[in-house]
């Protein structure tokens, strides 16, 4: 997962939360980065950031259109965790057209509980969230 947050960036292993920043072109014309921070968790990674601007700047003109895009960029980030809070099921993501058999009026409730379900679940792996891992479709014929 990389994460934009201005001129930062914030990527993600099995392990921790890189914050980066952008510093120019090699040679080959490849994107370098520095890497400032190693974090445990987003949160301490997106709070890491505003604190780096402060540092890196003096004019306050800078300091406040920097941090006024960071916060942007982070309200999108909440929104996108309300969408997969409000909408993952690890259950719905299970379900099959055996699970509507027989009820058969519910069907397209059901197609639209799993397809929100999987969009959540995608959405929240792209953003970072620790999420349950998604229950297995199963048939009666397995």
């Amino acid at each position: 997962m990389k994460i934009k947050l201005g001129d930062y960036f914030i990527e993600t292993d099995e392990r921790q939360y890189k914050v980066k920043k952008y510093i120019g072109k090699d040679k080959d014309d490849k994107d370098l980065y520095k890497t400032l921070s190693y974090c445990t968790t987003l949160t301490g990674a997106l709070k890491f950031i505003p604190e780096q601007v402060i540092r890196e700047n003096e004019d306050i003109n800078i300091i406040k259109d920097k941090l006024s895009q960071i916060e942007q960029e982070m309200k999108i980030l909440e929104e996108l965790k309300k969408l997969v809070d409000e909408n993952y099921d690890s259950e719905d993501c299970g379900l099959t057209e055996e699970y509507s058999s027989g009820n058969e009026n519910d069907i397209f409730n059901d197609g639209e509980r799993f397809g929100a379900s999987w969009l959540a679940y995608r959405v929240g792996e792209i953003i970072g969230m620790e999420l349950e891992e998604p229950k297995e479709q199963k048939y009666s014929w397995e």
